[in-house]
């Protein structure tokens, strides 16, 4: 898994509101992603203040210079990949979960093979 995909599937799975078994496996997920990429999501972090401009307690970046600046400082760290041994679950309990057919498609990996 990249930082970016770890990035993104934490950002999906945070929005879950999962119960039972599959929002278990779902919190454990989420406390292995955010170990896993911490010191990516501080980097990240760095560059949107150095690209943005502050906005209430939020940085913004809006122009499309700052856009290509933060995507230039955090290109070379997207890609790097490690190795990532979620917690998984059977395919009967992530079916039966409340989640879209999406977010299914885009948390396939938590699935038992």
């Amino acid at each position: 898994m990249t930082n970016n995909e770890a990035y993104e599937a934490l950002n999906l799975l945070v929005r879950l509101r999962e119960k039972g078994r599959l929002g278990f496996v779902i919190a454990k997920n989420i406390r292995i992603l955010r170990g896993e990429i911490s010191e990516y999501i501080s980097l990240r972090d760095k560059f949107i203040q150095e690209a943005g401009t502050r906005k209430g307690d939020a940085y913004v970046i809006e122009n499309p210079e700052n856009i290509q600046k933060f995507m230039d400082l955090i290109s070379e760290y997207d890609s790097i990949s490690f190795e990532f041994t979620p917690q998984t679950i059977d395919e009967e309990t992530f079916c039966s979960g409340g989640l879209t057919s999406d977010q299914m498609y885009a948390l396939d990996w938590m699935v038992k093979e």
